[in-house]
């Protein structure tokens, strides 16, 4: 046990370390490659280093030990999920009203995601509820900054100047003959909200080892070390 302890408390100081670093980054985009990076080397020790699912488990690392947001993270965003499905479909609608901001938890928000759901087949249920969940997206930022270096963030966060800062959608416009014109949905998923998942799921990630008497990240017989794969 006092290994334990004395492990838990060097992986912490060594996740904090990693985010005051990660703050002199002048690059938004480079960030949050960084912070991803970071959430994901504690999900892969969660999952024991397993070289399968690793967007489940990505997903799951964050809805189980992320506490202070997991109701949000586990939430279907009503936007994507309607792009990915029914973008192409005259005869289903998303009814959010322009010139509105919605934030994760907004209430009319949970119903259109309610409304859109149903809409998809049993077969697929499943599937949108892991990658359209804010966790899921958040997974999927990481994948298209890391192998495209592209953010798929809305230009502007919107809370930006707010303490708490959630994901949220708006209706991106633009002004024509003096007229508001609206183009298309989108969403932003906050940096700081990404940091404070981070923060929150690695603190009760470490408050679990120790009641499981885990070592994070100990591991040391790793094929990978020798042979540089697995």
């Amino acid at each position: 046990m006092e290994r334990v302890n004395r492990e838990v408390e060097r992986v912490r100081k060594w996740f904090y370390r990693q985010l005051e670093f990660i703050k002199l980054y002048p690059s938004e985009s480079h960030r949050l490659i960084l912070i991803l990076s970071v959430i994901d080397s504690f999900a892969q020790d969660y999952s024991n280093f397993s070289r399968k699912e690793n967007r489940k488990n990505f997903i799951k690392f964050i809805q189980t030990y992320a506490m202070k947001y997991c109701d949000i993270l586990k939430e279907i965003c009503p936007v994507i999920l309607y792009y990915d499905y029914f973008s192409d479909r005259a005869d289903i609608t998303l009814s959010l009203q322009k010139g509105r901001i919605y934030v994760a938890n907004d209430t009319e928000a949970i119903m259109q995601t309610q409304k859109i759901f149903k809409q998809i087949s049993k077969i697929e249920q499943q599937k949108a509820q892991l990658d359209h969940s804010y966790a899921g997206l958040i997974y999927q930022l990481r994948n298209k900054l890391v192998h495209e270096f592209t953010s798929l963030n809305m230009p502007l966060n919107f809370q930006c100047d707010l303490d708490q800062q959630l994901p949220h959608m708006a209706c991106e416009e633009f002004v024509e003959d003096g007229k508001l014109v609206f183009l298309r949905w989108a969403l932003s998923i906050p940096e700081k909200f990404v940091k404070e998942v981070a923060i929150d799921a690695v603190e009760h990630y470490l408050q679990d080892c120790l009641i499981q008497n885990h070592v994070p990240f100990g591991m040391t017989d790793r094929k990978c070390f020798v042979s540089w794969y697995d």
